[in-house]
């Protein structure tokens, strides 16, 4: 699904990737037209270049967009994941409650952008990046400190399950210690995904694991960033390298509280 992929020349091509449906023709003089739109709700993935006639392309059909671009004579395209452009928020459908010095690990799904090049994985080859799923936007932390997040409203799994949500979805591990002498009660928590990595171990997308430490309510929380996938997750090929490289340790609030929303 992340090989390049040699097109041949004044072809369509389809695929349906999550909720983006993608068309694609290359021409004879470096020319390449990417058309998408969302799918309809539990309309069928398409994870492969699939061949289209023209007869079965609709070029005026307002309901997609369309780009051109101008470029070389190289007849294959190649799409990686990648993390969303924004940290995320985690807005857990159960409220959470780590008691005083323990630690918890909980596993998300990421759903990844799509990035695409003409050619080989090269800067100078990059076309566009689209989400494979649109999430809505929030706020996180204080209006003069916060920051602009995509807002992920999906259930924390404490388990990890035997088979991943689906194939742009990424497994991200959260390993988090509660090392004050309080409970630590939240309704939200902010993941910097722009630190992380994407692996593969040939069926399913892992990021390598991200360890908070919790120092209190009015304190910053400590965070890290492994260099590799989970250990459990098999022998993993790294797919791409982080939108931006860490510090060893990073401090961030990474913690929104009840206790702050009652106080104010």
């Amino acid at each position: 699904m992340w090989l390049p992929e040699k097109l041949k020349l004044k072809t369509w091509y389809y695929r349906c990737i999550g909720t983006l449906e993608l068309w694609v023709k290359k021409e004879e003089k470096g020319e390449l037209v990417i058309g998408q739109r969302r799918c309809e709700t539990g309309q069928e993935e398409v994870l492969k270049w699939i061949e289209l006639s023209s007869e079965q392309v609709n070029a005026s059909d307002k309901s997609i967009e369309w780009d051109w671009y101008a470029g070389g004579s190289n007849q294959e395209i190649t799409v990686l994941p990648a993390m969303p452009n924004r940290p995320l928020v985690l807005k857990p459908q159960v409220r959470r409650h780590i008691q005083p010095g323990c630690k918890t690990q909980l596993l998300i799904f990421i759903p990844v952008w799509l990035l695409f090049y003409s050619g080989h994985e090269e800067e100078q080859n990059k076309l566009c990046e689209l989400p494979s799923e649109i999430l809505s936007s929030t706020w996180f932390g204080e209006m003069q400190n916060g920051e602009l997040c995509y807002a992920l409203n999906r259930g924390l799994l404490e388990s990890r399950p035997a088979v991943a949500l689906s194939p742009h979805s990424a497994a991200c591990t959260l390993n988090i210690h509660n090392a004050s002498n309080s409970l630590l009660d939240f309704q939200r928590m902010a993941v910097h995904v722009e630190y992380l990595s994407l692996f593969s171990d040939g069926h399913s997308l892992y990021t390598n694991e991200v360890y908070v430490k919790f120092n209190g309510v009015d304190k910053i929380s400590q965070v890290k960033y492994s260099a590799r996938g989970p250990k459990w997750g098999g022998e993993l090929t790294k797919l791409k390298s982080p939108r931006e490289h860490p510090t060893k340790n990073l401090l961030k609030k990474s913690f929104y509280f009840f206790k702050s929303l009652t106080e104010m």
